[in-house]
């Protein structure tokens, strides 16, 4: 169904991919990721990756962050969208709209997953190591950001008739 409702959306051009990206900060660090998987294969990356259809913004990137690191999370607040394309050779091979959330841990233990290595890295120096340069612009530019976050859903109760509800982030 929800596929149905995309060729809908879309027709037959593929829209950016939806992508929430966690600044996972705390006492002036950052953690970032050993990506083992292209794009961005062996740079160091926020933590990240697509946002599900049935998931909120936050839903997402507190799911990402526990895949990734093995840590609970928790929100601070949104800093901003960044619609990214990853070019080879010129041509757009993926177009990508960065969700990117400020949050600090919450619990549970560092642990490694197949995304790759996680480790804290000191945000005064974070232009220093091997990381995504888009990553390091977010990083500089956006973290300190606060932007008003809405979600809203309507819901269909009967046939052309809905009912709406919004949360306020």
């Amino acid at each position: 169904k929800a596929m149905a409702a995309m060729v809908h959306l879309t027709g037959k051009e593929s829209p950016p991919l939806a992508v929430v990206v966690s600044a996972i900060v705390q006492n002036g660090k950052i953690l970032l990721v050993h990506r083992a998987k292209r794009p961005f294969q062996g740079y160091w990356g926020m933590i990240g990756g697509k946002l599900k259809h049935d998931e909120t913004l936050i839903q997402g990137a507190i799911r990402e962050a526990k895949e990734e690191t093995g840590l609970d999370v928790a929100f601070d607040h949104f800093c901003g969208l960044c619609h990214e394309h990853v070019k080879e050779k010129g041509a757009i091979k993926h177009s990508l709209l960065l969700f990117v959330c400020k949050m600090h841990p919450a619990g549970g233990a560092l642990a490694q997953s197949n995304e790759g290595e996680v480790r804290w890295f000191d945000l005064a120096s974070i232009d220093a190591q091997k990381v995504v340069p888009s990553d390091v612009w977010m990083i500089k530019n956006m973290l300190d950001k606060k932007v008003y976050l809405p979600f809203s859903t309507m819901d269909e109760t009967a046939q052309n008739v809905y009912e709406f509800s919004a949360d306020v982030h």
